[in-house]
């Protein structure tokens, strides 16, 4: 199985700050069809050749009059009433394939998938923690949640939502977690 070094898939938007100039004068698509896939496909268009932004089947959930700016421009093409069914390529992205019949395929440089909302497990709502509305946990700065000896990190508590993020996340989280055992004894 290919390791595609070119898709990026986030719960919230950012992808674009940091991830974007890899883009710069290539063909990348946006999965999505909230708010942030709509920011993130314009933040993308003023550094790409052209981006596709692909809501799915139902379509844009937010307003799209931003976005518009670019498609008269030539930058986004907005492809709407077909889902995804595929990405592809050998050792990098090169194609995503759409459930149209007959499948139709573009020849794209990188995928964003942008997520409307991180999914939370009943389990994490059984236990009584604390998430916002789109379903981050939510933390305080040494990453513990509103449950003593309960701790989070990385893209579930919707912080920068990149690697780095997460596992610098991860180390407070851990190093916290240190701290809180030795306080108990």
């Amino acid at each position: 199985m290919p390791v595609f070094s070119d898709i990026v898939m986030f719960s919230r938007s950012y992808c674009t700050i940091c991830d974007g100039p890899l883009y710069a004068n290539r063909v990348a698509a946006v999965i999505g069809s909230g708010k942030e896939a709509v920011e993130e496909a314009c933040r993308l268009a003023e550094l790409a050749e052209k981006v596709y932004a692909i809501p799915g089947v139902k379509g844009f959930t937010s307003d799209t009059e931003e976005l518009q700016e670019f498609v008269e421009k030539g930058k986004v093409e907005v492809i709407e009433g077909v889902d995804v069914e595929s990405i592809g390529g050998a050792d990098s992205v090169t194609h995503v394939t759409l459930k149209s019949s007959p499948p139709g395929t573009i020849k794209v440089d990188g995928v964003f998938i942008i997520l409307e909302n991180i999914p939370t497990t009943s389990i994490i709502k059984e236990a009584g923690i604390l998430t916002n509305e789109s379903g981050c946990i939510l933390v305080d700065k040494d990453q513990q949640t509103n449950i003593s000896g309960v701790f989070a990190g990385g893209d579930c508590v919707c912080g920068g939502m990149q690697i780095v993020t997460a596992a610098g996340e991860g180390g407070r989280a851990g190093l916290s977690v240190l701290r809180y055992i030795k306080s108990l004894k």
